[in-house]
């Protein structure tokens, strides 16, 4: 679940702040990233490191796609047990090579300055 992501991200991705506490991570990954996204975490389950950053697509409501770089922190009980994972991502899909673009954005467009939001905690 991602209880907080900042009105700036949430907006470029095409989500309302309201609709995006408490929605389900993986409905705004494509599918193509749901065993990476899995691996991932039976990692962080694990204990073990996983690699930072991760850049991947986030799946828009409008099923458009934009490039992210996340980075992931576990937190984890006495224990050991995994309990949450804080994550910021940022919006790179104007810093992305027109080769690694696939949702058919231009050369121009990728190569324009674009602010760079931040703030997702999943």
């Amino acid at each position: 679940m991602i209880p907080f992501m900042a009105c700036r991200f949430s907006c470029q991705l095409g989500y309302p702040p309201e609709e995006v506490r408490n929605l389900d991570f993986q409905k705004i990954l494509p599918p193509e990233y749901l065993q990476q996204a899995q691996e991932r975490t039976q990692l962080m389950m694990q204990g073990k490191p996983v690699q930072q950053p991760w850049e991947l697509e986030i799946l828009r409501p409008d099923s458009q796609k934009t490039w992210a770089q996340v980075y992931t922190k576990p937190v984890y009980d006495s224990g050991g047990t995994l309990m949450k994972v804080y994550g910021i991502a940022r919006n790179i899909q104007g810093k992305k090579a027109p080769d690694d673009l696939k949702n058919g954005i231009s050369a121009e467009q990728s190569q324009s300055e674009v602010p760079i939001p931040t703030g997702v905690v999943f």
